[in-house]
């Protein structure tokens, strides 16, 4: 059903985009959610390098919401860290994305004019933005002393050493879902045909030797029975006799 609102919310049709949406809170009147949306064009164009190599990702996800999940997972939380030319600015709430905006020219006197019109864009917005946690990537350690002015709080440095935390969020289009399913299944089968193919191999390679150790042994025995006559012994008793001396001659 929340999908659903979503996609009727988008001035694009369902099939044009992927959506997916995470939860915040949620009481006995409401729920509050974090709900992303993409066009699968513009997906497609981002991970071109991966599928013209046949690569399916398992998961596509909001960058700063993966982030959010690792630093700041309970609470509000404001992130600032570079992406690209720009710099993103993101509002989380219990480690949900709640709000994002890129800044094309990510300096001091443009975070002064945006940050406060963003803040009260998310007030109305319904955002709690009441004592967030500020955390801003190392690489913008200068803005440091600029964004602790604006918000009027102190500043923690991070940088990205944390492996990520696993998230919900996955904007993995259904086409690329069943595609890979079918890769997936196609792997599993070759895995299957090269270990019957092996197992198949090292039979045939003990049949093999099984085959040279007989004809070995066979040999061995001929070998053995023509020494016998050569020697007068009879193979039956084991016994040597006597040669008539005119058989002799």
């Amino acid at each position: 059903m929340i999908r659903i609102q979503i996609e009727k919310a988008l001035p694009f049709s369902a099939e044009e985009v992927t959506t997916d949406f995470e939860l915040i809170e949620q009481n006995e009147k409401e729920s509050v959610v974090s709900a992303v949306a993409i066009r699968n064009e513009q997906l497609a164009e981002i991970a071109s390098p991966l599928l013209k190599h046949g690569y399916i990702p398992r998961q596509v996800t909001v960058y700063a919401a993966q982030r959010a999940s690792t630093y700041a997972p309970k609470g509000n939380a404001v992130l600032i860290y570079p992406e690209g030319q720009t710099l993103v600015y993101a509002m989380t709430e219990n480690g949900k994305l709640s709000l994002a905006r890129a800044f094309e020219n990510g300096n001091g006197e443009q975070l002064q004019m945006e940050l406060p019109q963003l803040r009260l864009s998310a007030e109305l917005q319904g955002i709690n933005v009441s004592a967030p946690s500020v955390l801003i990537d190392e690489t913008c350690y200068q803005l440091r002393d600029t964004v602790q002015g604006i918000l009027a709080g102190p500043a923690e440095i991070v940088g990205i050493e944390l492996p990520p935390a696993p998230i919900k969020l996955n904007l993995l289009p259904e086409s690329w879902r069943r595609r890979r399913a079918q890769l997936t299944k196609q792997a599993e089968w070759r895995k299957r045909l090269v270990w019957a193919g092996s197992v198949y191999a090292a039979i045939l390679l003990l049949l093999l030797a099984y085959l040279g150790f007989m004809r070995f042994a066979i040999g061995r025995l001929d070998h053995q029975q023509t020494d016998h006559l050569l020697l007068g012994i009879d193979p039956e008793v084991g016994a040597e006799r006597a040669v008539p001396a005119e058989a002799a001659g």
